[in-house]
């Protein structure tokens, strides 16, 4: 190995490291200001989960079906890591209030300037550290994907408070899946490029098989991740029991 490949192996090691324990802020105002997902030099871009056009449609006609079953326009729904709003702000009719929550500071401020509203509002909160605002349904949608396995526990055991819980991730085919909930330090790769995704009733979180049910699937991207393009699955959790 030369010099310069040991020099540069050497400073990935390092940023692998700083990121594995860094602040969740830290880590994905710099996602954002960079453009590591995507979008032109200062346009905010939460990637692949708000741009490519059967996940979101998808999700969008799932959420206007779900509202519509279970009566949202009367309900306080809470958006963890809401992001760059593309999606968000499609969600918000059919919503009794909505509440937006990032870790990202300078994403919240915009948001608060162009949507605020008496039943839209936009919190600065760290999911992991912090307490979450109060609701009756919470939106979790591709973020656990992008966290350690630490960090999604952490959140999980708060969503207890909440309804209705649906939570999106990006998993392995079938067929192709090796071993679920490999950890990873918190960052813009997920688990699918080592075959991996998200499984919410496999350890370490173990959610009881009764609680949680899917309620969408549609095609991923194979976009950097080993040619597996994946499924993006929804996921009803209801903490007191699926139809209680």
């Amino acid at each position: 190995m030369s010099a310069g490949s040991l020099k540069q192996k050497i400073k990935a090691r390092i940023r692998r490291l700083a990121n594995r324990f860094a602040a969740p802020e830290r880590v994905f105002t710099a996602i954002y200001r960079d453009n590591v997902w995507g979008g032109a030099a200062g346009e905010p871009c939460s990637g692949g989960g708000s741009t490519d056009a059967a996940a979101v449609e998808g999700y969008l006609g799932m959420f206007r079906s779900e509202a519509e079953r279970l009566g949202f326009a009367t309900m306080s729904v809470v958006d963890l890591g809401c992001g760059d709003m593309r999606v968000g702000e499609r969600l918000i009719p059919f919503c009794g209030s909505y509440t937006g929550v990032d870790v990202v500071e300078f994403l919240v401020r915009d948001h608060q300037s162009r949507l605020s509203s008496e039943k839209i509002r936009f919190l600065h909160l760290d999911a992991v550290a912090d307490e979450l605002p109060a609701g009756d349904v919470c939106l979790v949608r591709q973020v656990f994907q992008h966290l350690s396995n630490r960090q999604v526990s952490r959140i999980l055991g708060k969503l207890g408070a909440y309804r209705y819980i649906y939570i999106t991730e990006h998993v392995p085919s079938p067929g192709v899946a090796k071993a679920p909930n490999r950890d990873k330090p918190a960052g813009a790769g997920i688990r699918l490029s080592h075959g991996s995704g998200i499984e919410l009733t496999a350890p370490p979180f173990g959610i009881p098989l009764g609680k949680v049910r899917v309620v969408l699937e549609v095609p991923g991207n194979p976009t950097g991740c080993g040619g597996d393009p994946g499924v993006i699955r929804t996921v009803l959790y209801e903490p007191g029991g699926v139809g209680k």
